[in-house]
């Protein structure tokens, strides 16, 4: 009676059966978090996202408050006041994507690893993408909070520990410098993915 037989979700064992469908499932869908469009989500995320994050807390924009519409709580204000807290809304939220989509981009390059469809050279240049957009992930979380833990390694069980603002800066000029070279060249048919290009732009 409580089985349930989704049609909007497929086995992770029926995802991965030809290159295309690694690529669409493992790699190319890492970028709808980039581009999410619920509360929350992405760069931008319609509300209470990176993009307020970094919008309201400048004098860029404001959110002006209309009888009960866009108070939400308070938590505009407190951005734009500068007296937001671990509690308010927005600051929650970019931890949590961020958070997310790292974990998202070590459980994809685990996948990717370890198939058996891939050549070695196509295995190398889709693990440097999806290092390269967590890498973007990380700077985003660098940047808004400092000292973050950094976790890289989809096998590691541990509880992570914060590292300080400047190993997770030494670590990111590391890496990009290494994808400067590892990551995709410019491709016309794959606009917005992550390449060498990217690389340099994040450094």
């Amino acid at each position: 009676f409580l089985e349930e037989n989704p049609k909007d979700k497929l086995p992770e064992d029926d995802v991965y059966n030809t290159i295309s469908e690694v690529y669409l499932n493992a790699v190319a869908s890492l970028y709808t978090y980039v581009g999410g469009y619920s509360d929350s989500q992405g760069l931008q995320g319609t509300g209470r996202g990176v993009y307020d994050l970094n919008t309201f807390t400048s004098d860029e924009a404001i959110i002006p408050t209309r009888g009960g519409d866009w108070y939400d709580g308070g938590q505009y204000r407190e951005v734009y006041m500068h007296k937001w807290t671990a509690n308010t809304s927005g600051v929650k939220s970019c931890w949590s994507i961020g958070s997310e989509c790292i974990g998202t981009c070590n459980a994809t390059i685990e996948v990717l690893k370890n198939s058996t469809l891939l050549s070695d050279a196509e295995k190398t240049s889709k693990v440097a993408e999806i290092r390269g957009v967590r890498a973007f992930w990380i700077y985003s979380m660098m940047d808004f909070f400092g000292n973050i833990p950094l976790v890289v390694d989809y096998n590691d069980k541990e509880l992570p520990t914060c590292k300080s603002r400047q190993e997770v800066f030494d670590w990111l000029i590391t890496e990009l410098n290494a994808l400067a070279t590892e990551a995709p060249d410019y491709d016309t048919k794959k606009y917005g993915t992550f390449t060498k290009g990217t690389a340099y732009t994040i450094l």
